[in-house]
């Protein structure tokens, strides 16, 4: 997951203050290896794309499921969210700016 996003990514999320890519990550690993959940990121959906050069923004819905270790769902998480993408050196495209709005 974290290989999405740039060296010098700014993850932009309510009620959090601003991360990078390490803190980020951290974050997610620690998260992701609790053993009484299991997340799940469904295929975002996508709603617009514009690309302007070496910047693309993303305009994308994500929906997070949290489920036990049987597979009963704990909770849904639905956000809305803008991701701007820049090309890297190497030709790929990487998350440089994210920024979440959890739906309430």
């Amino acid at each position: 997951m974290c290989g999405l996003f740039a060296d010098d990514v700014v993850l932009s999320y309510p009620d959090s203050p601003d991360r990078g890519h390490d803190a980020f990550c951290a974050q997610m690993k620690k998260l992701f290896e609790d053993p009484a959940r299991r997340y799940t990121y469904a295929e975002p959906d996508i709603e617009e794309i514009l690309v302007d050069g070496d910047l693309g923004a993303v305009k994308l819905i994500w929906t997070l499921t949290v489920a036990d270790p049987s597979g009963k769902v704990l909770d849904t998480v639905v956000e809305d969210g803008v991701d701007v993408f820049q090309r890297q050196a190497d030709g790929s495209w990487k998350i440089r700016v994210s920024h979440a709005f959890t739906r309430g």
